[in-house]
Order: C-alpha cells, then structure tokens, then sequence
C-alpha cells in the first residue's frame, strides 16, 4: 500500500526533499526512492524505518533515533551522526565513509561489509 508522499520543508518553508511512504509487512514504515543529501534531520525519529539503499551523504542526524532502522547500502557518507542512537540497526554494505560517529550508540548494529574508512569516534562512541 503507498500513501501520500512525505515532504521535508526547509526554514523558509521550501520542499527540499520528498519521498513516498510505502508500508511493509507488519505496519514497518519504508521510505522509498528519498534523496536527503544534505538535509538536517537532527533528533529525527527515524526507528524502526526501512531507509534501504538512500541517499543521507552530508546530512545532519545529529542525535537521530535510527534504533533497529534498516540502512542497508545506504549512502551516509560525511554523514553528521554524532550521538545517534542506531542500536540494532542494520547498516550492511552501508557507506559511512568520513561520518561523524562521535557518541554513537552501535550497540548490537549489523556493519557487515560497511564502508567504515574515516570514521569519527571517540571515547563515547558506543560498540
């Protein structure tokens, strides 16, 4: 079933990026064909959320929940994640190349063939 498209407006009201919604199995939420380069999704709730294969290069997650979120190929590379929670997410084959991770939560998240190269951590980066 796919429902409406979902707009993210900048400051001034803009659409800067749009999606369709599409629901999966079991009521899951999933993104589909999103472009969010760039865009400030700082403390978004994005949990649980199929996010597969797109495009979050140079975007601001800042403390973002992507708890048990499926990243899978995603392109997150120069990605600001500092302090997200992505416990329990799914980052396979994910590009994380450059990301801020400093204070990330990883906690039980898959990185199996994840492009880590570059990657900020520090002490209060959580594996």
């Amino acid at each position: 079933m796919i429902v409406n498209p979902m707009y993210i407006e900048n400051r001034s009201g803009k659409v800067i990026n749009s999606c369709r919604v599409v629901y999966g199995y079991g009521g899951k939420l999933t993104l589909d064909k999103g472009n969010f380069k760039g865009t400030n999704l700082k403390n978004a709730d994005l949990s649980e959320y199929d996010l597969v294969s797109l495009n979050f290069s140079g975007a601001n997650l800042e403390k973002a929940n992507l708890s048990s979120a499926s990243l899978c190929g995603a392109n997150l590379k120069g990605t600001n994640l500092k302090g997200a929670d992505l416990s329990d997410a799914w980052l396979e084959g994910a590009n994380l190349e450059g990301a801020n991770l400093e204070g990330a939560n990883l906690e039980g998240a898959n990185l199996e063939g994840a492009n880590l190269s570059g990657v900020k951590i520090n002490k209060k980066t959580k594996f």
